[in-house]
């Protein structure tokens, strides 16, 4: 009888090790995929504003230029999200932003860094290499003696 007890037990406790176990592993997967399913959303996003300021670059059609800026604001609130993306690469956005925003006409002028870092981010949202190209076109886009 005492050894039909400790049977039991070892099997309730294994089972539950095993459904603790599941759980973590589902778990994981979930998150994985809300990761992965986040860095593609940023992706196309970066990829939508490309598109838009290629066609603004092609035809100077303002509409082409509102809907990259507004991709691109839609890519700098996804990137918020993104766990990869360092706190500089979101700042650096978020100038960005308010460049295309607020001095639009700013932005036009110097469109081709911009287009650069993109392209970067359109391959992985947490690339050094856009962060540099995205510095650059905020240099040239910034007026000393403003913020920005």
């Amino acid at each position: 009888m005492h050894e039909s007890r400790g049977m039991t037990r070892r099997t309730v406790l294994c089972l539950m090790t095993m459904l603790l176990a599941s759980l973590l592993l589902v778990f994981g997967c979930c998150r994985y995929y809300t990761q992965n399913s986040q860095v593609q959303d940023a992706k196309n996003l970066a990829q939508s504003a490309l598109s838009s300021f290629t066609d603004y670059q092609d035809n100077r059609e303002e509409a082409a230029f509102r809907q990259g800026a507004a991709a691109f604001h839609e890519f700098y609130r996804a990137s918020r999200e993104l766990e990869e993306m360092p706190t500089q690469m979101r700042q650096t956005c978020g100038r960005v932003h308010a460049y295309l925003l607020y001095q639009p006409e700013r932005a036009r002028e110097h469109m081709e860094p911009l287009m650069a870092g993109l392209a970067a981010l359109a391959k992985n949202p947490a690339s050094m290499d856009a962060y540099a190209d995205l510095n650059l076109f905020l240099q040239e886009v910034h007026v000393p003696g403003t913020e920005g």
